[in-house]
């Protein structure tokens, strides 16, 4: 489970929540609120305040590269052999090669 406690990005308020394995959660909003940042630091690619725990451990108990191998972070605007990066995401999660997906076109857990 990933769960998200109080992380401040951007111009967002804190957000808390958590997604359960086979879970899909939207994040919508208008353009520049920090939807982007926000899936950026979850995947601890930008900094931010707050904590972010995968199947119950902090992020900062490991190392950025160990946080990355489990946790990884799909831009929307670049296409892989044809196809958007939302598509390839869904398509291979479905598949069981990347794992469980947060949202399609965002966050990839393994």
């Amino acid at each position: 489970m990933l769960k998200v406690d109080k992380l401040k990005v951007g111009t967002l308020p804190p957000l808390s929540f958590a997604v359960a394995g086979a879970e899909c959660l939207s994040i919508e909003g208008p353009s520049g609120c920090g939807k982007t940042r926000l899936l950026r630091a979850i995947a601890d690619l930008d900094d931010a305040e707050g904590y972010v725990t995968l199947d119950g451990v902090e992020r900062r108990e490991m190392s950025g590269p160990q946080w990355r191998r489990q946790v990884r972070y799909f831009a929307g605007e670049p296409g892989w052999g044809g196809a958007a990066a939302g598509g390839d995401v869904s398509q291979t999660a479905n598949t069981g090669r990347l794992g469980r997906v947060a949202k399609p076109q965002g966050i990839v857990l393994r």
